[in-house]
């Protein structure tokens, strides 16, 4: 499976020559395939402006083709989604549509039973039977011979299964009961009595239980199965993946069962649950205990807003893989930006948004991170229990109290993982590295490769941390994943190394078979240093939104409050000599910012350090900043959010997005700039 891929929204009226310039488009910008998201017009109308025509028919495939073939000669892997919308197995409605008496119910406490009008019951197998009829054996008739090969697999989203709420309703299918009797070997009418009249523990557990094993044999072997038999790969994820309650009210707390089902298991990193200003959450690591020894895969971004940097997405991913996440996938890529669908999953990342021009930097870094955690297994110092028995019996005392337990460990640079219900702590834990003095904010991976031992070291805050340790033994080596660099890692006289890294700073130590280099007298400090006034010079490119979504206007002599685009600014500095020298902006974390020098692009930073290297000339040297803004102020303004009014936008996503309380404050990122010579 390649490392980058996204999720390709086709949500407008589909043009053959448009696939081929977007597919063409993402592969420069560093992608290495994508996942065809059909979004039909049918589907939430209202919410994201319109969509597709024609989910399923010949016009459709006709289109994946053109898409597929193009993929191919890109080298681009393309792959299934197997619903128009989400959540899967409902076939965009029409599941229930044709077979009422295959829709999903609830039972209440009084007895009644009540159906979820628009979910099908996926816990029966001849609906699962049905949705591959409808679905997967469409693909397998049109591409059948690219299964395996340029088409790897199929994704399924968050299929709904019920909602475990006792003791007021239960999920409730014909099915739950012949495999209750089956598998607990008494009727399901007393469990649920006993449930709904004394909420008892092991009834409801019992209850948990036949539910996940419903889940398993009514829809992912039936599936997983179904995707082997075919030569592909079965992945996907679940909704409620993200913290215990949910696990609990959508899975009954059975994700170590229901993960074994994927050949790639997932999980969902939207809605912010992972920021630099919110609590530190562990539930990606849960997801990737659950998956034993597979490569865990996140869909990624979604909904996390037009404010969202290079550099907080590096962060995100950073805390991902430092939980074990192997392949992350941003969210998402839209066919259509007209009207109200430029935000409809507030992810977008193409097209004339400034971060586009820079993603292929994000993405070589998370191919490198990747590549760093692929092939090496994790060294667990400890496994922690996640309460799955206490979650299903009510027992669980307090499940805000699970992940910040947890994260002790974390902050003391252990690498663990979740074992279901008993877990296993050694009483002398040996951390990843041995620091010489406490640094809480550090977050350790330790990994091991036939020959390699490679320690993953991230700053989980935003504030900088500087931190020495003693140097494991062996031949230590740096790789800096940002850039691909690598040096060796000399420690000082007393056997140790010294790190700093800034916000969303991550670094890999490798260790290989050898000696230790003695240590090295440091080169002498730059000792010549000035202060580097920039002005503004100009607005060098403007992006406002119009009907076809963002789009390049004529710039304007000054910048508005909710300027989109670049400004350049310029410095001058005189040079007595030729020399070297260094360029720092150490007010900025998260600017994009491109350097260019006499007329001479320098290259661009999108996250610290920022710090160019750099020959100047003897005499007048013209340095100028081109520093990029995201879409964030544009699209938060209020003459867009009338536009959206107009349009009869009721996107909830973005409703959503407005409920954020904490962002990030602005920067001034060229402030306190300077030069070193």
């Amino acid at each position: 499976m390649k490392k980058n891929l996204t999720f390709w929204l086709w949500n407008d009226i589909l043009e053959p020559a448009e696939i081929c310039r977007q597919i063409d488009d993402m592969k420069e910008h560093g992608f290495d395939g994508f996942f065809i998201h059909p979004m039909p017009d049918e589907f939430r109308k209202n919410d994201f402006g319109g969509g597709m025509k024609g989910y399923l028919t010949d016009e459709y495939f006709a289109m994946f083709k053109i898409a597929l073939e193009h993929g191919k000669k890109n080298n681009m892997q393309v792959w299934i989604y197997d619903e128009g919308g989400w959540p899967s197995g409902t076939v965009n409605g029409q599941i229930v549509e044709k077979y009422p008496h295959l829709r999903m119910h609830r039972i209440f406490a009084d007895g009644t039973i009540a159906e979820y009008p628009k979910r099908p019951d996926l816990l029966n197998p001849e609906t699962t039977r049905i949705f591959i009829e409808m679905v997967h054996e469409k693909y397998k008739k049109h591409f059948g011979a690219d299964f395996g090969k340029a088409i790897p697999g199929v994704f399924t989203d968050e299929p709904f299964f019920g909602a475990f709420n006792p003791p007021y309703d239960l999920p409730w299918s014909p099915v739950l009961a012949e495999n209750f009797r089956r598998i607990k070997n008494y009727d399901i009418g007393e469990c649920l009595e006993k449930i709904f009249r004394d909420n008892d523990p092991h009834a409801r557990q019992d209850y948990a239980e036949v539910w996940g094993e419903s889940i398993c044999s009514g829809y992912l072997e039936i599936l997983h199965r179904w995707c082997n038999e075919n030569g592909l790969l079965f992945t996907g994820h679940f909704n409620g993946d993200d913290t215990p309650e949910a696990m609990f009210r959508h899975l009954g707390a059975n994700i170590f069962k229901l993960q074994q089902h994927f050949d790639i298991p997932g999980c969902d990193v939207i809605w912010r649950q992972i920021h630099p200003l919110l609590p530190e959450s562990d539930f990606t690591r849960v997801s990737v205990s659950a998956s034993g020894n597979k490569p865990t895969i996140s869909e990624t971004f979604g909904v996390y807003g037009y404010d969202n940097s290079l550099a907080e997405m590096k962060f995100v991913a950073n805390m991902q893989f430092i939980g074990g996440l192997k392949i992350l996938m941003p969210m998402g890529i839209h066919y259509s930006t007209r009207h109200a669908r430029l935000v409809t999953t507030i992810s977008h990342i193409a097209g004339a948004d400034p971060r586009w021009e820079k993603f292929a930097l994000y993405n070589s870094y998370q191919r490198r991170m990747s590549m760093v955690v692929s092939n090496a297994v994790p060294v667990i110092k400890a496994r922690l229990p996640f309460p799955v028995g206490k979650l299903q019996s009510g027992l669980q005392e307090n499940n805000s109290a699970i992940f910040p337990e947890a994260l002790k460990f974390a902050e003391k640079q252990i690498t663990y993982e979740y074992s279901p219900d008993t877990g296993n702590i050694p009483e002398n834990l040996i951390p990843d590295i041995q620091l010489t003095s406490p640094c809480p904010a550090l977050r350790t991976r330790h990994l091991r490769a036939p020959r390699t031992e490679r320690r993953l070291l991230v700053n989980s805050k935003i504030e900088p941390i500087t931190f020495s340790f003693k140097a494991p033994e062996g031949y230590n080596v740096w790789f800096d994943p940002a850039t691909g660099f690598r040096k060796t890692a000399v420690p000082d006289e007393k056997g140790v190394l010294t790190l700093t890294l800034g916000f969303a700073g991550a670094m890999v130590l490798i260790t290989l078979p050898g000696k230790m280099p003695l240590p090295k007298t440091p080169p002498p400090e730059k000792q010549s240093r000035q202060d580097l006034k920039f002005t503004f010079s100009k607005v060098v490119k403007a992006i406002d939104f119009s009907e076809e979504g963002l789009t390049e206007v004529p710039a304007p002599e000054h910048p508005g409050e909710d300027f989109c685009g670049t400004l350049r600014y310029k410095a001058e500095f005189f040079a007595d000599r030729d020399m070297d020298a260094e360029i720092i902006f150490p007010a900025a974390q998260r600017a994009m910012l491109t350097l260019s020098v006499n007329g001479k692009n320098a290259g661009s930073k999108v996250w610290t350090p920022y710090c160019w290297q750099l020959k100047l000339a003897a005499g007048k040297n013209i340095i100028e900043a081109d520093l990029s803004t995201t879409p964030g102020k544009l699209l938060d303004s209020g003459r867009f959010r009338k536009y959206l009014e107009e349009l009869n936008c009721q996107n909830p996503y973005l409703q959503r997005y407005d409920e954020y309380e904490k962002f990030l404050p602005d920067e001034r990122p060229l402030e306190d700039a300077f030069i070193k010579y």
